[in-house]
This record gives structure tokens, C-alpha cells and sequence, in this order.
């Protein structure tokens, strides 16, 4: 584990010099035509994802709004066994999120998400062994697991029991929330906003497509709108999670009343139509107990690009590891197609 920190902080520092680099390098003045705005991402683990952690961004203030899809899979391939507690995350999924952002007047906006969850054993998994073997990570438990097997598993000490094991797909739990945009719809300087929203339990929660409750957050969002050196722009947030109680027993037992959560994110123009995003995405523990994977805090690395075409839409394309916690998939990679209006 200590070499696979090491390879991964030399990594992200060659990145970070790399886009260093980016920012010094002479340039003119690029036209605003991309969003500052964060990856939509969001832990997808599947006994994280049954909750209502919002998914990062906001709607342009030059525009009247935004709609899109986002397409992801996510791959894992975690076991551990302590402290009379079992844990296995072996599988894909595949999701395909719709968004729909609006400006309502100068001061306020909306948003809504519906996710669509396919749970597989997939196909990715010695694509990642021989990427983690180019970067020096030895995985145990991907070493151990059968290939392209699905099988998401936890026991808890009293022998109950949350378990994914066959295919199957369907929505998963439905997000609203509303923006109060608290210095106006400002085109440059900063932008900030308090943001309260609600997860609504449309998912099935026997399949883990959702919790069975509701859930509720409240988060502050700041947006640097003009760029510094004519490139790079920053956004971050930070919130509350209120959390419903789960529908399964082991992992209600579990479960913490709420979590923090919250993000940061560098873009970096490239041309008048091309971007660089780097992000980083972290919340609290959303359960208690022994296992790592359950318990520990998440902190997930974000880098990719973003291009505008066709004048009012958008592509995005971003991947996504977990540096040093387990409670996150081993890698996400999400497609993005956005129209402004």
C-alpha cells in the first residue's frame, strides 16, 4: 500500500506540473464559452450510492439553463473481513444520469437528476489489473476475485445481510434542489450560492437502487466566473447530507444520521473550445464499523476534459480514482453531452 501512495502522489504531482505549466505558458485572452462548473460525479459504491449525495455544478449565468446526460461505469473489486464483519464489492455498474438546470429570474435556479443503475459483473476488470500493474498498485483482492463476476455483499456481526448478486437495472432515487444565488446572476468576479435540495426514494431499495427514505442537504457553492491568467478558473462547495434511515437492516444499523460533503475544481482553457478539469470529491463516513471500505472517509481524484461544439453544446469526458480511501470504486470513467439554452 505504501508503494501504491507513493505512485499515485508522484502521479498526481507530474499532473499538477504538467497543467502548471499550462497556466504559465503565454496566451491571449480566450473567449468564455465553457463552463467553470465541477464534473457532475458522485460516489457510486454500491451501499453509498442508495443515498442522496448530490452530485456537483450549476447552470451558467449567462444562459437560462442546462439539460444533459451523463454516462458512467464504474468498476470494483474490494473484500475484507474484521471484526466479525464481511465485505465483499466485486462488479460493474453501468448509469446514465439525466440532468435539467433553470434560472428562475436573477436570483434563483433549479435542478433536477434521475439515475438509471444497470448492476453487472461487467468486463473491465484485467483492463484495470494491467493499469494498476503500470502504476505499481497491487490490489490483493483483485488478485484473488474470478474475472467479470458481480457479487456486492456485506454481513454484518448478527449475521444479517445487504447483497447484490444478479444483473438487473431500473431507475434509481430521484434529486431536486434549488439555488438562492446570493450576489445575483453575476457574469464575472464570483458567484456564490446556497443550495438546499431532497433525494426522493423512486428507486427499488430490495435491488439497492435507492434507500427507501428521503434525504435532505444544504451546501454553499463559490464560482470564480473570471478567469486568472485569462485560463484558469476555480469553483468549490461544502454541505450537509441529512440522511434517512436505509431499508435494509444491516446497513440501518449501521448508517450515520448525516454526512459532510463537498468538492473543488480547477478548469484550465485551453482554446476557445477546449478544457482541461481537475477535481477533487470528498465526504464523510457514511457508516460506522470495522471495515475500511464501509467506514472510512472518501476522497476521489477527478481529471479530464470538456469542449464545447455545435455554439450551445457541451462534451465532457472524465475519470475518476480512489487515491487513499476504500469506500470509492477502484475507477469511474463518465461521458458527458450537455446542450445550453
Amino acid at each position: 500500500m505504501r508503494n501504491a501512495r507513493r505512485s499515485l502522489s508522484c502521479a498526481l504531482i507530474a499532473v499538477q506540473g504538467f497543467l502548471g505549466l499550462l497556466v504559465l505558458a503565454p496566451v491571449g485572452v480566450f473567449a468564455d464559452v465553457l463552463s467553470p462548473a465541477p464534473a457532475a460525479t458522485r460516489n457510486t459504491h454500491p451501499f453509498i450510492r442508495i443515498f442522496g449525495l448530490p452530485t456537483p455544478g450549476f447552470v451558467e449565468p449567462a444562459d437560462r439553463g442546462r439539460f444533459g446526460i451523463a454516462l458512467e461505469l464504474t468498476n470494483f473489486s474490494k473484500e475484507s473481513n474484521r471484526g466479525g464483519e464481511h465485505l465483499t464489492l466485486d462488479g460493474e455498474a453501468y448509469q446514465a444520469h439525466l440532468f435539467w438546470q433553470q434560472w428562475l429570474g436573477n436570483s434563483f435556479s433549479v435542478d433536477a437528476e434521475l439515475p438509471f443503475i444497470y448492476d453487472s459483473g461487467g468486463f473491465l476488470d484485467n483492463a484495470i489489473d494491467k493499469w494498476h500493474d503500470i502504476l505499481g498498485i497491487g490490489i490483493d483482492s483483485r488478485d484473488d476475485a474470478p474475472s467479470n463476476r458481480l457479487l456486492h455483499r456485506y454481513e454484518d456481526q448478527e449475521g444479517r445481510v445487504a447483497l447484490i448478486d444478479s444483473s438487473g437495472s431500473g431507475i434509481g432515487d430521484a434529486r431536486i434542489s434549488a439555488r438562492w444565488h446570493l450576489n445575483g446572476r453575476k457574469q464575472t468576479g464570483n458567484l456564490f450560492a446556497l443550495r438546499a435540495g431532497v433525494k426522493l426514494p423512486s428507486g427499488d431499495e430490495d435491488e439497492f437502487r435507492g434507500s427507501g427514505s428521503t434525504d435532505y442537504f444544504l451546501a454553499l457553492e463559490a464560482v470564480r466566473l473570471t478567469p486568472i491568467l485569462d485560463r484558469l478558473r476555480f469553483s468549490a462547495s461544502l454541505g450537509w447530507l441529512d440522511i434517512g434511515d436505509a431499508d435494509n437492516e444491516a446497513l440501518s444499523n449501521l448508517q450515520r444520521d448525516g454526512v459532510v460533503f463537498g468538492n473543488v475544481t480547477s478548469t484550465i482553457q485551453l482554446t476557445d473550445t477546449w478544457q482541461l478539469l481537475l477535481q477533487l470529491d470528498g465526504h464523510g463516513s457514511f457508516y460506522r464499523g470495522t471495515i475500511n471500505a464501509m467506514s472510512e472517509e472518501t476522497i476521489q481524484f477527478i481529471f479530464g476534459t470538456r469542449w464545447g461544439f455545435a455554439k450551445d453544446y457541451i462534451g465532457e469526458f472524465v475519470v475518476s480514482e480512489d487515491p487513499i480511501s476504500d469506500t470509492a470504486p477502484d475507477v469511474s470513467f463518465q461521458l458527458g453531452f450537455y446542450r445550453r439554452y
